[in-house]
């Protein structure tokens, strides 16, 4: 279902201001924190520089997200393809590396107070959780653009997980054409992203 003119630009502004606003936020924890890393070589602050990375790219994603989807099920001004429907959707995985990051500084902070770890003892593990943190959501993001499962939400007219046409694998008459298998990729990610929010949420 397409979004009225009305609908479409109040939607847009809504979210657009959220983005630019966190956009801002972000740019300027990059810079405040990259400049400590260097004085201090504190893992802290190299961590944040690392989330706050993410976050960046998730915001431009939601930002572009009403112009690069495909104008069907879109917005009036909607100039997007199936091609931009998946850069968008491999870009929207990133959720998942914030999560692991908010996670990791949680658990940092945790072992910090309670078991009194030096940054020193800590650092083993910073390699592993920068290249965990980057290599899950493109696996998840390269998966879901090589089986076709990024497609437009009907319901929330952006480019994520679900099949084409919509509610195609529901229905005994109508051919799926991509996206058949996303549902399993679906559970999964948002089984990771729970489970990663709860350990963030316990570490605190």
């Amino acid at each position: 279902m397409s979004l009225g003119f009305g609908q479409g630009v109040l939607l847009v502004c809504l979210s657009n201001t959220s983005s630019f606003l966190s956009t801002i936020g972000s740019s300027l924890v990059i810079k405040l924190a990259w400049r400590k890393a260097k004085e201090r070589s504190g893992i802290y602050h190299r961590m944040l520089v690392i989330l706050s990375t993410y976050d960046l790219i998730m915001n431009v994603c939601l930002a572009l997200q009403p112009f690069l989807i495909p104008p069907e099920y879109g917005y009036p001004w909607s100039l997007g393809n199936t091609a931009s429907c998946d850069f968008l959707g491999f870009l929207m995985r990133f959720a998942l590396a914030v999560a692991f990051m908010n996670a990791s500084l949680s658990l940092y902070f945790m072992l910090k107070i309670t078991r009194n770890r030096t940054d020193q003892s800590f650092s083993r593990f910073e390699t592993p959780i920068y290249m965990t943190s980057l290599l899950v959501p493109l696996t998840f993001g390269g998966v879901g653009v090589a089986t076709e499962s990024f497609n437009t939400s009907e319901a929330y007219h952006i480019c994520a997980y679900g099949d084409y046409p919509p509610l195609c694998s529901d229905s005994l008459d109508v051919e799926c054409e991509r996206g058949d298998t996303y549902r399993l990729q679906d559970y999964i990610f948002t089984g990771a992203l729970l489970i990663l929010t709860i350990t963030s949420i316990v570490g605190v």
